[in-house]
């Protein structure tokens, strides 16, 4: 990870639905679009789940666990 990069903890995230997808997107492509990455961390099976059947799985990078120690 690099400054300015958004790693979006999904621990407590039990449902991804189409507007939830939609604006996951539109910030995955701002922070493209200034040369930084947008990551999910700590999904569970339900996310990855709702992630594949909305075909978002190659879409928007998911990270098994956050980094230890957090991320400053």
């Amino acid at each position: 990870m690099s400054d300015g990069d958004l790693l979006l903890d999904a621990v407590d995230l039990h449902h991804l639905g189409a507007a939830g997808l939609q604006t996951l997107l539109m910030a995955q492509r701002h922070q493209e679009s200034q040369g930084r990455s947008l990551s999910l961390v700590n999904i569970g099976p339900d996310i990855a789940a709702q992630l594949g059947n909305l075909g978002a799985t190659q879409l928007i990078p998911v990270q098994a666990t956050a980094l230890p120690g957090g991320v400053e």
